[in-house]
Order: structure tokens, then C-alpha cells, then sequence
């Protein structure tokens, strides 16, 4: 009896290492994805920032040729 009570810790020792693994590749594959989507939506906002200065600047080149 003793031998079987021992073989099932064992085996959900064995099954919550395994769940752990697996929850620790998903935190891994999530925070992967969440950086990825952070830089492009900086590099995003880089580029329209840089487009919105750039029309800003033919703004002030407009108004002071008009001056």
C-alpha cells in the first residue's frame, strides 16, 4: 500500500513540475509578445511624431514666406 501512495506523490510531483513548466513557458511566450507589441507601437508613435513635426515645419515655412 505504502509503494502505491508513494507512486502517486511521485507522479503529481512529476505532473506539477510539468504544469509548472509549462505556465512558466507561457509567462515567457506572454511577456515575449507583450515587449513585441510595446516596440512596434513605439516605433509607431516615433514615426507619426516625426510626420507631425515635419508638417509642423512647413507650417512655420509657410506662414513666415506669407509674412
Amino acid at each position: 500500500m505504502g509503494t502505491q501512495i508513494e507512486a502517486a506523490i511521485e507522479s503529481t510531483e512529476h505532473d506539477r513540475d510539468r504544469a509548472l513548466a509549462v505556465l512558466q513557458g507561457t509567462k515567457v511566450g506572454i511577456d515575449a509578445a507583450v515587449r513585441s507589441a510595446l516596440n512596434d507601437s513605439n516605433a509607431k508613435l516615433q514615426s507619426a511624431r516625426a510626420t507631425l513635426n515635419d508638417i509642423a515645419q512647413i507650417a512655420r515655412e509657410a506662414i513666415a514666406s506669407n509674412e
